[in-house]
């Protein structure tokens, strides 16, 4: 889910399992992209649809895990990281950027008016028993520990922080 650390945890992944068994996928490549999963891959991150994941894998198989956080949090961090897309689009959001341009000038409270439940939309259709691991980002580096007991990897004193806002 957008803002809830999945680079941070991806990059552990990466750390437990190295780079040619961690696929990530961009939101752009989705749905489509699961159905081109490397057959070595052992990690797939993303920010997925749990109806799509339902769709094109067998997710009775699979160990699913995803992070959550605070929802105005979140809404804060990614109204924050939305804007620096505008103002900073990466090479492949160029036109998607200079159409927003109308958009810099958005409040927090209208940004967050269109943004609404974004956890609960992509999650829709999902029990929490569907997932081996719920972590929270408040509790990101025992949450990461707690994780890695339950698989049993290596235990990490801290979770790589990367794409940190403020």
């Amino acid at each position: 889910l957008p803002k809830t650390g999945g680079t941070s945890l991806f990059r552990a992944f990466k750390d437990w399992f190295g780079d040619d068994a961690s696929q990530g996928f961009r939101r752009m490549d989705l749905p489509e992209g699961l159905d081109n999963i490397h057959p070595s891959t052992k990690v797939i991150n993303g920010h997925f649809d749990f109806a799509d994941l339902k769709q094109r894998l067998d997710v009775e198989h699979l160990c699913l895990i995803t992070w959550l956080r605070d929802p105005v949090e979140r809404v804060v961090s990614n109204y924050h990281f939305f804007l620096k897309t505008l103002r900073e689009p990466k090479p492949h959001r160029i036109e998607e950027a200079r159409a927003n341009q109308h958009r810099l000038g958005e409040s927090l409270l209208e940004y967050a008016e269109k943004n609404r439940n974004k956890m609960a939309e992509r999650l829709a259709g999902a029990e929490p028993e569907d997932f081996a691991f719920i972590g929270d980002l408040s509790r990101m580096d025992a949450d990461l520990n707690a994780l890695a007991t339950k698989l049993g990897l290596p235990q990490r004193p801290a979770a790589p922080k990367r794409n940190v806002g403020h």
